[in-house]
């Protein structure tokens, strides 16, 4: 008997695997804060998006081991 091989859809091999799904949770917390702390204007949610992914990434850059 044949074992049959199970493709993937499109859309499921297309999806970001746990760790960057984390990764973006915690981003968009981050540039949520940082929005809060600049008083909540409209216009600049790339600036606080942006920021918050170079903290974040600097900070696992600075935790991975050596």
């Amino acid at each position: 008997m044949k074992k049959s091989t199970q493709k993937k859809s499109p859309v499921e091999s297309s999806l970001p695997d746990r760790e960057q799904l984390d990764f973006e949770r915690e981003v968009s917390r981050r540039a949520y804060e940082l929005w809060e702390a600049a008083g909540g204007g409209h216009g600049d949610d790339l600036r606080h998006w942006l920021a918050a992914e170079r903290e974040l990434q600097t900070r696992r850059q600075s935790n991975k081991p050596a």
